[in-house]
């Protein structure tokens, strides 16, 4: 006969299999173009579920969905058009708008004030990619000499030039920031060899990623907790394939959906978990994806049409992207976590059994 230790043992690890199969998860796909338009591209979403994109009514306009809120149309700096491209948890959005003299520069919008001209690197044009919670910004902006450099923006101090991995002549751009201040992007290596992703740290410069095999690579997002997420060719030539790259793996290859060849992720929330999409090459016939920090690709299909992409998950599993409806037509959407029933089902059954367990034991005592 098991003692109690034996059969307290044997329902704990039912009732730690039914905890991890509610870990198992569906999502459900939501049509935004009721809220957003159906010209809307959600591009980013925050922990409080705000979404900033841009649409393409007659021109292209910046906007910052606030949930009980609505819509608010982002301004230009004077001329046509605006992007909005990243929000961080307070709200404050980047991007890049139209000037008075036909350039574009990037910005900061917190709501309620006008924008905040960030300036250039000495060009006519700068452009935005991430913000986080200290309100710093990094993009690109063209130099004094027509290139193009990362840039890192800090409140009270200005544009700070992150430079390139090869020289002053060669191009490089940043596209997501942490809150340590972290910066990954994209950077010429010297001679033009070659274009890889980097990372940035303050006080150590960038930092070459390397590639999966090819000559090509771009890191595209980074999360506080460390996650890098983007693409790089696998081959000379060959596919793109999403990667992440941690300090402990390097980068690892997440592969494609079944049937495609090629994939890419373009954003990770702190629980490693990253979105993108996957396509028979980098462009058509793609579907959007979750990539599970376990290696797991989930795809998370369309409106009923051949194609969609995921830009963006927040740290509750909320995606947000496009998807083809039936008809083609290009929609903004939302996917969200629902817990299967089964798994739901399976957790109850192992807490009931732990407790029969524990209830036949007792009465073998008495």
């Amino acid at each position: 006969m098991r003692t109690l230790r034996q059969l307290t043992t044997v329902a704990c690890i039912s009732l730690t299999l039914a905890t991890q199969a509610i870990t198992a998860v569906t999502y459900r796909i939501t049509d935004l173009s009721p809220v957003l338009a159906a010209t809307a591209t959600p591009i980013r979403i925050n922990n409080a579920g705000q979404i900033v994109g841009y649409s393409n009514p007659s021109s292209t306009v910046g906007f910052l969905y606030t949930p009980g809120v609505g819509v608010v149309q982002i301004s230009s700096l004077g001329g046509t058009g605006s992007y909005a491209c990243g929000i961080n948890n307070l709200g404050q959005v980047s991007g890049d708008a139209g000037t008075s003299d036909g350039g574009w520069h990037a910005f900061v919008y917190t709501p309620g004030s006008p924008l905040a001209d960030l300036g250039t690197l000495g060009g006519s044009t700068s452009r935005a990619g991430g913000i986080n919670d200290a309100g710093q910004v990094v993009g690109y902006s063209y130099t004094s000499n027509s290139k193009t450099h990362a840039f890192l923006y800090t409140p009270g101090t200005g544009m700070t030039d992150l430079g390139t991995l090869g020289d002053s002549n060669s191009y490089s751009s940043a596209a997501s920031i942490n809150a340590s201040g972290v910066v990954v992007g994209q950077s010429d290596l010297p001679h033009y060899t070659a274009t890889h992703a980097f990372v940035y740290q303050p006080g150590t410069g960038l930092v070459d990623l390397g590639t999966l095999g090819g000559t090509v690579s771009n890191a595209l997002a980074i999360s506080d907790s460390g996650y890098i997420v983007g693409w790089s060719r696998t081959s000379p030539g060959g596919p793109i394939h999403a990667f992440r790259w941690t300090t402990a793996s390097g980068m690892v290859d997440l592969g494609t959906l079944p049937g495609r060849s090629g994939s890419t992720a373009c954003y990770v929330n702190n629980a490693g978990q990253a979105v993108g999409g996957s396509g028979t090459d980098e462009q058509s016939n793609a579907h959007a994806v979750l990539f599970q920090p376990d290696g797991t690709l989930v795809d998370l299909g369309t409106l009923g049409g051949a194609e969609s992409a995921a830009y963006a998950i927040n740290d509750s599993g909320q995606i947000v992207g496009w998807a083809n409806t039936k008809t083609g037509e290009k929609h903004p959407v939302m996917w969200e976590i629902i817990p299967e029933p089964s798994s739901l089902f399976a957790l109850l059954a192992g807490l009931a059994g732990f407790g029969a367990v524990i209830r036949r034991r007792s009465g073998l005592r008495n």
